[in-house]
């Protein structure tokens, strides 16, 4: 397979992994797993790099990534999709369209 076509099954595998798409097939869910665990831990060290080098910028992309990957939960959902298994997609969502932020859910 070309270089870019391996980098696209990597982008579309870990865009799945991190929305939680259900995934069929024992190569895909294989490759996926191989995939996110391997991402991680390349976001973790490119972050590490890129705080000693100073790269502010890039640093906090790379951290935002890192936890989005670790968490399973884009930078845009709210931080509690995270449970979404004890919360229930719903109130999930319902969270995400009030706009409420973690402080305001504690008042």
């Amino acid at each position: 397979a070309e270089p870019s076509e391996r980098a696209g099954k990597v982008n579309v595998l870990l865009q799945s992994f991190i929305s939680r798409s259900s995934i069929d097939g024992f190569a895909l869910v294989s490759d996926t797993s191989y995939v996110s665990q391997n991402a991680g831990r390349i976001m973790r060290a490119l972050f590490e790099v890129c705080l000693r080098k100073g790269w502010v910028t890039s640093a906090e992309i790379l951290l935002t990534l890192s936890k989005a990957i670790d968490r399973r939960v884009w930078p845009f959902q709210h931080p509690l999709r995270q449970f979404d298994g004890k919360l229930g997609l719903d109130i999930c969502e319902r969270l995400e369209r009030g706009h409420l932020s973690m402080s305001r859910l504690a008042d």
